[in-house]
């Protein structure tokens, strides 16, 4: 089990998986990207729920799951970081053709 493990963790770090999985920047965005890293500024470009609602001056920050679909790694790391901020993010699983009336929030 350990080869097996090895392997995908040399393949998550290898060049096609982070073409795969991390989006290429442009020459602008990896400038500023650069800038505010080495200014100490932690900065995070995945993750991120699927939706920002906003109404009435309230925002809401959600992320859908569809049944037996869990958060990735980077999801988990941005959700816990926006929660400190007092950014309350929630996570709706549910299945096709329910409505959000009977959706499962949690987080």
């Amino acid at each position: 089990m350990r080869g097996r493990q090895y392997a995908l963790e040399r393949w998550r770090d290898s060049a096609v998986a982070k073409t795969l999985f991390e989006p290429k920047l442009t020459t602008t965005e990896q400038e500023v990207f650069d800038e505010l890293r080495a200014d100490g500024w932690y900065v995070l470009r995945n993750g991120w729920p699927d939706f920002l609602a906003v109404r009435d001056g309230k925002v809401r920050f959600i992320e859908v799951k569809s049944a037996g679909n869990s958060l990735r790694a980077e999801q988990r790391r941005l959700h816990r970081e926006l929660r400190k901020l007092g950014i309350e993010v929630e996570i709706i699983r549910r299945t096709v053709g329910t409505t959000l009336i009977g959706r499962v929030v949690d987080g």
